[in-house]
């Protein structure tokens, strides 16, 4: 009964989306409701509250809402052996590697790369910021923020840069993300991997990950970041919020024990 229950969803979906890169008339019209039911508010229950049509666009093709809603299981034929044109964006920017990872499915990524698609692609800055969610410049920065650690792992093992330039998204580096996520096993990760901790960002509102944690109070990040060699002194060279170092972002944001912290280390007052 289970299998025949699965075999019918199988079914089902994939008359609902016709295929990777063409789909069905009822999946086109679906997009349609959905669009203009964006132009609304969405009850609390609807998975669009926190998706972005963007993100599964165009209309003509499934596979980003493939990699979006994470339809692994189900469609593991499609994954296999559907064709799948890899160099696509969504209106995001956005490549399908980005994607499946903002889906948290490690599969679909592992999938995605064994197809053939470059792990060190940055999205595209399209000028349009999501407003209900950050947006990411890169798979693995979309991993390190969202706190995927295991495809984080996964995309460092088959050649993300951790240093890589970035022109658009909410953060400037990997190290950052991670740091303003709080995520402090995939930071031990990224520094042990080579993530430089005295990476200057030349974009974004905080010029380096240690001012991050500051502005964060995130005590056990600084200490970990000032044991492996982060300067608390260096100068910046781009800061948005105009902090001069970690230690002018902690008192700017009254973050006393973080201040006391970064005196004791030897911020210069």
């Amino acid at each position: 009964m289970r299998n025949g229950t699965w075999q019918r969803r199988w079914y089902f979906l994939k008359i609902f989306l016709g295929s990777p890169s063409e789909s069905s008339s009822q999946y086109r019209a679906w997009h349609g409701l959905i669009a203009a039911d964006n132009w609304g508010s969405q009850p609390s229950t609807s998975a669009f509250r926190y998706i972005g049509l963007r993100e599964i666009f165009s209309k003509n093709t499934t596979v980003f809402a493939m990699c979006r809603f994470s339809f692994c299981t189900l469609l593991l034929e499609w994954w296999d052996n559907a064709e799948i044109p890899l160099s696509q964006t969504n209106e995001e920017g956005e490549d399908l590697l980005t994607v499946a990872v903002i889906g948290g499915c490690k599969p679909i990524c592992e999938a995605l790369i064994k197809r053939g698609i470059q792990v060190n692609v940055p999205v595209q800055d399209t000028g349009y910021t999501k407003s209900w969610d950050m947006s990411y410049g890169s798979a693995l920065i979309a991993a390190a923020a969202r706190g995927e650690t295991k495809i984080v792992e996964f995309l460092v093992e088959k050649g993300a840069d951790l240093n890589m330039p970035l022109q658009s998204g909410s953060y400037s580096s990997t190290l950052e993300a991670a740091v303003w996520g709080g995520q402090s096993e995939i930071i031990e990760f990224l520094v042990e991997k080579g993530a430089n901790v005295n990476e200057p960002l030349q974009r974004g509102k905080h010029g380096r990950a240690l001012i991050t944690a500051a502005e964060r109070g995130e005590a056990r990040i600084i200490e970990f970041l000032v044991e492996k060699g982060a300067d608390l002194n260096m100068p910046l060279e781009y800061n948005e919020y105009g902090y001069g170092s970690a230690l002018a972002a902690a008192v700017a944001r009254g973050e006393t024990k973080i201040i006391e912290l970064l005196i004791e280390k030897g911020a210069d007052l």
